[in-house]
């Protein structure tokens, strides 16, 4: 009985694994086929009437939503100053942006991204109602897009916290 239990469940965690790994792949997947179905089902003047009229406020709303996502970009690496060196290799510079933690500059930065981000997935996910219903799988994108902007967000976090006072700061060697 317990070789049955410990088959299923091994087969969950397949599955499990197999969905984490092919999750992108699935997003476009769903995507082409909600571009697909309203093309193959509808009259292609209909839907051109239709993302014409959503057009211009969906990119107008985009790309102010890309500003202040990259502003509050910009305002974070202006609280790390010049410790970053060559921003192209940050990654090397990574140790040096410990003294940048806690700042109200890196917290406006932070809070500006985020409200950035989540701006941008609001137009798209309204810019995708608008479209026929058909289409709506196109969501997927605006929940891929959420789902990276909570990683970035909890990855961000720490670097909002205020140092201790009871910690002493570390030598750079």
């Amino acid at each position: 009985m317990t070789n049955v239990s410990q088959e299923k469940d091994q087969a969950g965690i397949q599955n499990e694994n197999w969905l984490k790994r092919h999750k992108t792949k699935m997003a476009v997947g769903a995507a082409a086929l909600s571009l697909a179905l309203p093309m193959a089902f509808q009259p292609m003047s209909e839907n051109r009437k239709i993302a014409t009229e959503a057009a211009p406020w969906v990119a107008t709303g985009l790309v102010a939503s890309e500003a202040v996502l990259l502003g509050g970009a910009a305002i974070m690496l202006a609280a790390a100053g010049s410790r970053i060196g060559n921003p192209l290799r940050i990654r090397g510079n990574l140790h040096r942006l410990k003294d940048a933690n806690g700042t109200n500059a890196m917290r406006v930065g932070y809070a500006v991204h985020i409200a950035g981000a989540a701006s941008w997935d609001a137009v798209l996910s309204v810019g995708v109602l608008e479209l026929p219903k058909a289409s709506w799988g196109l969501m997927a994108i605006p929940a891929y897009s959420v789902a990276i902007t909570g990683v970035r967000a909890v990855a961000l976090w720490p670097t909002l916290k205020k140092p201790s006072p009871f910690e002493a700061p570390k030598e750079e060697v």
